[in-house]
């Protein structure tokens, strides 16, 4: 995009070299790369056989093929891990052998969209840590980002998401960005509402007006003239207590959980035979509790999955755990970035409400050094056996959580747990169950 200038503070005068990675002998695991290097070329000087075997064990244009494959992959897997300066970077370095690649521009948009998201939410600066250790001129990304003021970083988003929008109007969720961070400058930045011409001044970055070339859409008018500040998703304690009352008919179970525990084993504590047994067991309760409350469950799970592999269900399923798993951890509102798939794939199922419900159940010893103590202060008699029994008995813990989400409005309706000193008995368990079947379909008081 035209129309916006930079000052030299934002760039370093030298970036820090590149250097070979060394390893420390103490702490490494692994030799470095030039004593593995010595090594082979040693071992190839020797191995005569070796020398005469090809170069590529796939053939050179499957090799070629394949590294550039995982060269794009490498700029999804940033921004799924919020590192968006380094796809930035990444996406850049390709860029210049594939100009114009739609798929880059997009990782450019979506990390924008990251670094003015997480400038809104977070106290501190989530792009300060590794700055300075950084090699190479990635470090000049990291460091542009860092100089940037938060509503620098906000509009420059803003600016290329509305662009990108425009010239690809079929992008739902990319114009889901573009509305939500111009709702961030309303929000955060009310001078950008008293004044869109001419040269300004803002932070450290200067800009012809750094909203200028979008500010005489309407539809930019109206989302910048929102007076709402944009809330937080939180629930009342007495909401907690009394229980929601959804008022759905219809629920996706995206791969429900259930993982044993047990700290008195110490060679396996995690028991994944116990665990897996468990989950099917409680698809199951599931079905029939749902059943009960007249409320349509349908799943989505890996126990469900055919002898022959079924590819396109499990992908399925990793494509929503990673969208519920970005609604968790990102800032709260911010669109996940790979919710065009996640919401091809809830279209298809037909259905808007996705529902992920887990249970952890935990076994461990019982501390007892300072429960004697404490006994004999008391003038308790231990050794009864009453006492002896529940003084070696294992504490048992049960947790059961579930989350709603909207998926049309992109919001969390529910978000409900539950902790029990108790062993994860089918009746407390299936009992945890029908409550939250309860609160999904009970209709609200209008």
């Amino acid at each position: 995009m035209n129309g916006f200038e930079f000052p030299d503070s934002l760039l370093l005068e030298n970036v820090n070299p590149i250097q070979s990675y060394e390893e420390d002998q103490e702490l490494s695991t692994h030799p470095g790369v030039k004593k593995r290097r010595e090594t082979l070329t040693e071992i190839l000087s020797k191995n005569t056989e070796a020398n005469n075997k090809p170069d590529y064990l796939v053939g050179e244009k499957e090799f070629n093929s394949v590294r550039e494959l995982s060269r794009f992959e490498i700029c999804k897997v940033l921004v799924e891990n919020n590192s968006y300066p380094a796809a930035i970077y990444h996406s850049f370095l390709l860029s210049k052998k594939y100009p114009n690649h739609k798929f880059l521009e997009e990782i450019k948009v979506k990390s924008l969209y990251g670094i003015g998201r997480y400038s809104s939410d977070y106290n501190g600066d989530t792009f300060d840590e590794l700055t300075d250790s950084l090699q190479g001129e990635i470090q000049q990304v990291y460091h542009f980002v860092r100089e940037l003021e938060p509503t620098d970083r906000r509009s420059l988003a803003a600016a290329h998401l509305w662009d990108y929008k425009i010239k690809n109007p079929k992008d739902e969720a990319m114009e889901m960005r573009a509305n939500d961070m111009l709702r961030e400058i309303a929000t955060l930045d009310k001078r950008h509402l008293d004044e869109l011409k001419g040269i300004e001044k803002k932070g450290k970055l200067y800009t012809e007006g750094i909203l200028s070339n979008i500010s005489n859409d309407n539809k930019v008018k109206k989302i910048l003239k929102n007076k709402n500040p944009r809330e937080a998703t939180t629930f009342s304690s007495s909401k907690m207590e009394k229980g929601f009352k959804l008022g759905l008919n219809k629920v996706l179970f995206v791969n429900p959980a259930y993982l044993k525990i047990n700290m008195t084993k110490k060679k396996q504590p995690i028991r994944f035979i116990e665990s897996e047994n468990r989950q099917k067991d409680m698809v199951k309760m599931i079905d029939k509790n749902a059943k009960k409350v007249k409320l349509k469950a349908t799943f989505m799970d890996v126990n469900s999955l055919g002898k022959k592999s079924d590819a396109e269900k499990f992908n399925d399923i990793i494509v929503l755990e990673k969208w519920m798993q970005q609604k968790l951890s990102n800032p709260d509102g911010m669109i996940p970035d790979n919710n065009n798939e996640a919401m091809a794939i809830l279209k298809k199922s037909k259905t808007k409400h996705v529902a992920f419900i887990g249970t952890l159940s935990l076994k461990e010893k019982k501390s007892i050094g300072g429960y004697i103590v404490n006994t004999v202060l008391a003038g308790s008699i231990l050794l009864t056996p009453v006492g002896c029994y529940n003084l070696f008995k294992p504490n048992n813990h049960s947790l059961f959580y579930t989350l709603v989400i909207d998926a049309q409005k992109q919001d969390v309706i529910m978000s409900s747990y539950n902790v029990m000193k108790q062993k994860d008995r089918d009746s407390i368990v299936n009992a945890n169950l029908y409550w939250m079947m309860l609160q999904m379909k009970r209709k609200p008081k209008k």
